[in-house]
């Protein structure tokens, strides 16, 4: 059996959307063969459940507060992104959201022509950025981004007073894609410490979450051009893939706390 360093178990503990799913796959396996990496995980497990509790500290949930972007060369996050105009006439600064601990910033641009909106995720864990939820709070609402961190043509947002509105930044704490010929066979998955059941009826997916105390609140489905958003309700989500027929295609999955 592949010996596990102590640091490799940590990050599958705590940011394991940094490991391969094969990294990942070896880790789950040597914990549950290897009893000194089971002691390992068991210990630090502990302990950053312990520091969670005690800081308030979510690995995968980003608080962001409103920035004031100026034309000088200091700040402690992503600098060129700070500047207060685009190159263009069109569009325009709207706001700056910004994490300096995490490094992270949202850039909200405005087009001054149509009104819509532009939400551009920068971070210096570029891996991070993909599909991540921007959730408000006062306007309640979820703005899922692309795969590169990128929100546009968003209506109706353009007289939200951001400076006003509370935001977190909601990374994915995993990614499955599953592969379909024509279903997708029961399953068991374990997604952040929740076990959970993945069925298909037609094109609906059923995911039910096997235990109560599971931190998750989110699922997105990603289906070629087909994107849904849906939250867990008593332990239970439904995506309906809608339009097709997915057969030989593939569904991903993002998973949020």
């Amino acid at each position: 059996m592949k010996k596990i360093s102590e640091h490799i178990i940590e990050q599958y503990i705590r940011f394991p959307q940094e490991l391969s799913l094969v990294e990942r796959k070896e880790v789950s396996f040597a914990i549950k063969h290897s009893q000194e990496a089971k002691k390992i995980y068991s210990f630090l497990k502990e302990y950053y459940q312990e520091f969670d509790r005690l800081f308030g500290v979510q690995t995968n949930i980003i608080p962001l507060q409103v920035a004031e972007y100026k034309n000088d060369k200091t700040g402690p996050v992503v600098l060129a992104a700070m500047t207060p105009e685009t190159t263009t006439q069109v569009l325009k600064t709207k706001a700056i959201l910004v994490s300096e601990e995490r490094k992270t910033l949202v850039r909200i641009l405005e087009n001054q022509l149509s009104h819509s909106l532009q939400f551009h995720i920068i971070s210096e864990q570029k891996n991070q950025v993909e599909r991540a939820i921007l959730s408000l709070v006062h306007p309640e609402m979820d703005l899922v981004t692309d795969e590169n961190g990128k929100l546009k043509n968003v209506r109706e947002l353009s007289d939200v007073h951001w400076e006003s509105v509370s935001t977190l930044l909601r990374l994915p704490v995993e990614k499955i894609t599953l592969d379909t010929d024509g279903s997708i066979p029961h399953a068991l998955q374990n997604v952040l410490d929740s076990e959970m059941t993945i069925s298909q009826k037609k094109n609906k997916l059923e995911l039910n979450v096997i235990n109560a105390d599971s931190k998750l609140t989110r699922v997105l489905a990603v289906n070629g051009e087909h994107v849904v958003l849906q939250h867990f309700e008593e332990q239970k989500a439904e995506i309906d893939l809608a339009d097709g027929d997915i057969t030989g295609g593939s569904v991903t999955l993002y998973f949020y706390e």
